[in-house]
């Protein structure tokens, strides 16, 4: 397990240190169409690293409802799938932001807070045994991965997608003395 871990944590230092350069250098940068679809699988991948954040943090909130060994266990290599996951997600959304049509404020809030939360993770990695800032980073990341979630949706779904049932506002019931053009045209222009 030793060796799975030291390959899959010096994995996760060479893509962020690739994220890294692509970052530095980000209007310098060409994606060439064979890279393309990888950027695309950006959408379907990223489920990944947000259910794995989750395990570890219901994970660590019942840790003492597990025997240390097996937790341990279980924790560091959940944690090692959460931080490769995250860095491939954070990689292929960088990609797809290459492509035309991505330019807002939306798409730079997310695509920041997606690549923090990446180098959250490897901090997490190496600080494992440090309890305190472990927990700390962890739910950090939760939160992050939360906020990036929410920017990502309003990237596909429209900015206000989770608060627009909460905030529409309820149909007038249809008045037949009305006008047709008040009634009915109207609210379909608004």
């Amino acid at each position: 397990m030793d060796r799975l871990e030291r390959i899959v944590s010096n994995s996760i230092f060479s893509l962020l240190c690739v994220l890294t350069i692509l970052l530095v250098f980000e209007e310098k940068v060409f994606v060439p169409v064979w890279l393309q679809p990888i950027g695309r699988m950006h959408p379907m991948i990223l489920h990944f690293p947000i259910g794995f954040i989750v395990l570890l943090v219901f994970a660590n909130i019942f840790r003492s409802q597990l025997q240390e060994e097996s937790f341990e266990k279980v924790n560091r290599f959940l944690l090692l799938l959460t931080g490769l996951t995250t860095v491939l997600t954070a990689l292929m959304g960088f990609f797809l932001s290459m492509e035309e049509g991505y330019t807002s404020e939306v798409m730079s809030i997310h695509k920041w807070i997606g690549v923090g939360v990446s180098y959250l993770m490897y901090v997490l990695i190496l600080f494992y045994h440090k309890k305190k800032f472990y927990q700390w980073s962890l739910y950090t990341s939760f939160v992050g991965i939360v906020i990036a979630g929410h920017f990502g949706a309003g990237l596909t779904h429209g900015i206000n997608f989770l608060t627009e049932p909460i905030f529409t506002k309820e149909e007038e019931p249809f008045d037949k003395n009305e006008p047709v053009l008040t009634s009915l045209i109207l609210p379909i222009l608004e």
